[in-house]
């Protein structure tokens, strides 16, 4: 590794635990629909959403929305009413059931990984910049044990591509001002994160937080938890 200033993280399984956040989510979106819309949950189960995303998906012929997964659930959500809401206002359905859904789904505090967050602070403290790279649409800055920690993030939402895609890491380098072998990226994913990062010239950490017995991952330095990151940090700089 070179001199690092910036230090990248990716979210989902990173920072926190994914899966779990998207199904409560899921789950209090559903309920919503079932209390709020009865008419409507009636014709449907707790999958549909997530199913109607999947055909969402594959029909679109914009890429920039592939990417996006707020407009792939609202677009499910339009699909939905639109077959099932007769005489519902199609918009304020489709506000009401995401805003449920995109509330759960900032509320991640309870599944973030042990010792994450005093790991962003002491990084922040010794002069990185700190900067979140998600292909998912989680809004750090309404998670309230991380306000204040990141000082930009971006999400392929905004880029209008996902990692791997170079885009999103010139992303990282036009809000930093710093040049690519400056930047530590840090992700749970070989392709998406790894693989994008090193291509595009950063430096990398894989999070290997399931053992993986995964030989060709190419990464600078291979952690179980993100809380390891400031100790290899610390001797890249003794090293110099």
């Amino acid at each position: 590794m070179n001199k690092v200033k910036v230090v990248s993280f990716d979210l989902d399984d990173t920072v926190w635990e994914c899966m779990p956040v998207l199904h409560r989510a899921s789950a209090v979106e559903w309920t919503h629909i079932e209390e709020k819309y009865p008419e409507v949950a009636m014709h449907l189960t707790a999958r549909s959403v997530g199913e109607a995303m999947q055909v969402a998906a594959a029909r679109t012929e914009n890429s920039q929305i592939k990417h996006n997964m707020t407009e792939l659930r609202k677009q499910a959500l339009h699909q939905i009413v639109s077959e099932f809401g007769e005489g519902i206002h199609e918009e304020s359905f489709v506000d009401s059931v995401f805003n449920a859904f995109i509330e759960e789904r900032n509320n991640v505090d309870d599944f973030i990984f042990p010792n994450i967050i005093p790991t962003l602070k002491m990084l922040k403290d010794s002069g990185y910049v700190l900067v979140s790279v998600t292909n998912g649409n989680c809004d750090v800055s309404k998670v309230p044990s991380l306000s204040g920690l990141f000082d930009h993030s971006i999400t392929a939402e905004q880029v209008g591509v996902s990692k791997p895609h170079p885009l999103v890491f010139t992303r990282v380098l036009e809000l930093t001002g710093v040049e690519a072998h400056e930047v530590l990226h840090v992700g749970d994913s070989i392709p998406h994160d790894i693989v994008g990062a090193r291509d595009f010239g950063m430096a990398t950490v894989w999070v290997n937080r399931h053992m993986l017995d995964e030989t060709e991952h190419h990464a600078d330095a291979v952690l179980n938890c993100a809380s390891e990151l400031h100790k290899i940090l610390c001797e890249n700089v003794h090293t110099q």
